[in-house]
């Protein structure tokens, strides 16, 4: 009983993984070059990692993960912001105007994403549910 793939699924997952790939190797390489491994931050990231990774085979899926894909890269921006930080770049406006907007995205994720997963898997049983009666 395996569905094929719809045609808008195969590109989005190409799409997803480049970006988390891409995203993994900024955090490891600032990680590795400028700052300390921040077990917390490393910790949460990984897990938001690990949740775009899990494959999905609809398209409301992949269009979650799709908007999922602000949590790694907001907090490649923080990591980047930070680096810029230490090299002596100091941006005081930044730090309300992007920085705490950024880091309610990176941690809020961590709850959000499941949530939408969630509610998704809801939706479909509904309308299963709908269809066979």
């Amino acid at each position: 009983m395996t569905e094929s793939l719809h045609p808008c699924v195969r590109p989005r997952r190409r799409f997803v993984l480049g970006v988390v790939v891409l995203c993994l190797l900024v955090v490891l390489g600032v990680f590795s070059g400028y700052c300390e491994l921040v077990s917390k931050f490393f910790a949460v990231f990984m897990v938001e990692v690990s949740m775009l990774i899990l494959p999905s085979r609809t398209k409301c899926g992949t269009l979650v993960q799709l908007l999922g894909l602000m949590m790694p890269c907001s907090a490649v921006a923080i990591l980047l912001f930070g680096v810029m930080e230490e090299a002596g770049m100091h941006f005081p406006q930044w730090i309300h105007m992007v920085m705490t907007p950024l880091a309610l995205i990176f941690w809020e994720g961590v709850v959000l994403y499941p949530f939408s997963w969630a509610l998704i898997g809801l939706w479909r049983v509904l309308v299963v549910q709908k269809m066979q009666k």
